[in-house]
């Protein structure tokens, strides 16, 4: 894999599992070293923060997680909340 794809493959991973998914465990997956997968996901999150994007990768201890960007987070909580209020009516 070149490294756009294994980019590509780390997007997708942490997009389609929300929750914090382990390093090593997208190094097994991938047949790739951690210590790759890291630094190409400090990469992603750097090129996110500056490029201002809308969503970022966190590292918690030994795993890592999509999330959305703080700087959105007034327009999220009122989408979502518009969104509940219409189920409950």
């Amino acid at each position: 894999m070149d490294i756009k794809e294994i980019e590509h493959a780390i997007e997708a991973i942490l997009f389609a599992a929300g929750d914090p998914v382990s390093i090593d465990r997208i190094a097994d997956v991938l047949e790739i070293e951690a210590e790759t997968i890291e630094r190409i996901a400090q990469n992603l999150m750097d090129s996110y923060s500056f490029d201002q994007r809308g969503i970022r990768i966190v590292r918690l201890e030994n795993t890592l997680q999509m999330c959305s960007s703080p700087t959105y987070a007034e327009k999220i909580r009122a989408v979502l909340e518009t969104r509940r209020a219409a189920r409950l009516s």
